[in-house]
């Protein structure tokens, strides 16, 4: 690949990576900042502060995160956790629910799994765990704990589990809402309507990172 062809697909995938980060960004914040996404990483206190919650503190631990993330993520245990509920009557499915109370955590996804397990893309909660992925991938090079070139190899994987999984941002950005909600039991309890109106700006606006680039045909 000659040097014109290495920069056209930076170019390219740099439009990508900033395509999912706005989808990351929450109400009411969001439409300010999803044209802006380098805004949201400049402070790197904050970031290694924001590493550090999740038992990040350097170069290891963030690839051993985002390699678990590509392999099984949120999105492997959302659909066990969907096929063990599918195989049980809707008397059942409740029964088995109510008696998974010594768990918060668990119970609050049991509830999520059991309302939409049958009404979710094909592609599932797997844009959540990719999203993220590329959040993880812009932190770690902002922090010097990923390479460009290990930065970039990342987000080309989750570009092609991407289109393996979904064929258009309507059911990615679906996914991404149902696998936050699903993975974050602190969030309100009207957190998808409430950012409902700046994912449709997403969708349709001429301004909207996901409307600059050919994302699903390229």
């Amino acid at each position: 690949m000659d040097r014109e062809e290495q920069n056209i697909n930076l170019r390219k995938l740099d439009a990508w990576e900033r395509a999912m980060l706005s989808i990351w960004l929450e109400e009411p914040e969001a439409e300010y900042y999803q044209p802006n996404v380098d805004i949201v990483f400049n402070q790197e206190a904050e970031l290694k502060e924001r590493l550090k919650e999740q038992g990040i503190e350097g170069s290891v631990e963030l690839k051993n995160h985002i390699n678990s993330l590509i392999t099984w993520g949120h999105r492997g245990e959302f659909d066990t956790m969907c096929r063990k509920l599918a195989c049980l009557t809707d008397s059942a499915r409740e029964a088995f629910i109510a008696s998974t109370t010594n768990d918060k955590h668990e119970l609050h996804r049991l509830n999520i799994a059991n309302d939409y397990f049958n009404r979710i893309p094909l592609g599932g909660i797997s844009s959540y765990d990719y999203v993220v992925i590329v959040c993880y991938c812009r932190i770690g090079s902002k922090l010097d704990y990923l390479t460009l070139v290990e930065k970039w190899d990342y987000i080309n994987q989750v570009i092609s589990l991407s289109k393996n999984s979904y064929t258009n941002w309507k059911d990615f950005i679906i996914g991404f809402n149902l696998g936050n909600h699903y993975a974050n039991m602190d969030l309100s309890v009207n957190y998808i309507s409430k950012n409902q109106t700046s994912h449709a700006k997403l969708l349709t606006s001429r301004r909207s990172p996901l409307q600059q680039i050919d994302f699903w045909h390229s």
